[in-house]
């Protein structure tokens, strides 16, 4: 797993939804209308997308705001949240014939 900072949960399919829902409304399109998405620049989109993230209510716990876009858990791709699989054991189980380190760094 990248990117997937304290191994916050995944959207299910019902919110993750709604936030894509969000996106679309507030850059003028419906949610299922792929030509009017597909018509907005990037920066209209980055735009829109700080508008749909705002920050949670300060006296609940809410770490959405860490990892605001996220793998959606749909039962296909996704059966289960990742840190629930590694308990569970529900992963693959494989060993690397060498170590392999990856740095992100200019």
């Amino acid at each position: 797993m990248q990117s997937n900072p304290f191994s916050l949960e995944f959207k299910e399919v019902p919110k993750a939804r709604a936030v894509a829902a969000a996106l679309a409304s507030i850059l003028g399109c419906d949610y299922y209308d792929s030509v009017c998405l597909r018509s907005k620049t990037a920066e209209q989109v980055v735009e829109a997308q700080g508008k749909v993230f705002v920050l949670p209510d300060p006296t609940k716990f809410n770490l959405d705001i860490l990892l605001q876009w996220t793998p959606t858990i749909d039962g296909v791709q996704l059966s289960m949240q990742p840190l629930d699989a590694l308990v569970a054991g529900k992963f693959n189980k494989v060993r690397p014939s060498c170590h392999i380190f990856f740095l992100n760094a200019r």
